[in-house]
């Protein structure tokens, strides 16, 4: 699927795979509204970012784990292709990561960039 922007990726991404209730991480760069959509869905979203502002939940430094527990999240969001994000989804969760990945459910498409649903 080609889309216009990052938010609306993350629109039809939610609309598919997030179910009301679930929690939600994000990491990286986020688009304007985003927590719109996820309180909508009635969702908690928690948004992990490098560098300090107002929409990051926590600031993490550049190769630092995170402080989150395995099996955490319903569905992830990775921006930064963090290593090993894979292990904060509980096992029926989703993860949208930026990359052409071998195996994607689905493949989204914003400007050059390329995202995997796995």
């Amino acid at each position: 699927m080609n889309f216009i922007n990052h938010l609306q990726m993350i629109q039809v991404f939610a609309n598919e795979y997030c179910d009301p209730e679930s929690l939600v991480l994000l990491i990286g760069n986020i688009p304007n509204n985003i927590r719109n959509i996820f309180k909508f869905i009635n969702s908690d979203l928690i948004i992990v970012g490098y560098v300090k502002s107002d929409s990051i939940d926590i600031v993490v430094s550049q190769g630092k784990s995170f402080p989150f527990e395995s099996n955490s999240f319903d569905l992830i969001i990775d921006f930064e292709n963090v290593e090993n994000v894979q292990s904060f989804l509980k096992p029926n969760g989703r993860l949208l990561t930026k990359g052409n990945i071998i195996g994607a459910l689905e493949r989204y498409f914003v400007s050059q960039d390329t995202f995997s649903v796995l």
